[in-house]
């Protein structure tokens, strides 16, 4: 059971990502917001709250940045290829607070 709650609970990260990454963007045309604090704060919270439950998951990590790349050629430009890295850092800090905190439980 406990799998499944984990493979549901990644898909959940999953879905709010792609929102945040594909949606956000796609309404305010322009909004730089998103790039610079709306993103890094669902990678981080995201990767935070899976940890927290599931322990350290690198494939949070790569999710995070996989999912942000194609949205470099779509609604930003190849300048913005270093935030795959960025948020790929967000992802792995969140993931080790929420290591610690499911250590602590």
């Amino acid at each position: 059971m406990e799998k499944v709650n984990k493979n549901k609970s990644m898909l959940i990260n999953t879905a709010v990502l792609i929102v945040v990454f594909y949606l956000i963007p796609l309404l305010f045309k322009g909004s730089i917001a998103s790039l610079f604090l709306i993103n890094p704060l669902a990678v981080l919270i995201c990767s935070l709250i899976y940890s927290k439950y599931y322990n350290f998951n690198l494939l949070t990590v790569i999710i995070s940045a996989a999912l942000f790349y194609p949205t470099i050629y779509m609604f930003y430009n190849e300048s913005a290829w270093i935030y795959v890295v960025f948020y790929a850092i967000f992802s792995l800090v969140g993931n080790l607070i929420g290591c610690v905190l499911h250590q602590k439980k």
